[in-house]
């Protein structure tokens, strides 16, 4: 059950990582980039304190990077749940 979790998981990443660049308002990568830092800094200065505008703009903002970075973080997802 969990193999087919990660399995849909990466495919429906996979999908929203081919499409989101079409349909985003054109950020460059240097952009993208820096707003991550940004957001993750802000995380660094407020420790304990979680803010949902913050973790869906990074979630978002993740998935517009297009060096392959996320779908590293789901093949490391996919791996460990086989792992288990």
């Amino acid at each position: 059950m969990r193999l087919r979790a990660g399995v849909a998981c990466c495919l429906l990443l996979s999908v929203m990582v081919l499409l989101l660049p079409v349909i985003t308002t054109g950020q460059s990568d240097q952009e993208i980039i820096q707003r991550i830092a940004e957001l993750e800094q802000w995380i660094l200065d407020n420790p304990g304190v979680f803010d949902w505008n913050v973790h869906n703009e990074l979630r978002h903002l993740y998935l517009l990077r297009s060096d392959g970075w996320f779908m590293d973080i789901c093949e490391v997802g996919a791996q460990q749940s086989l792992e288990k």
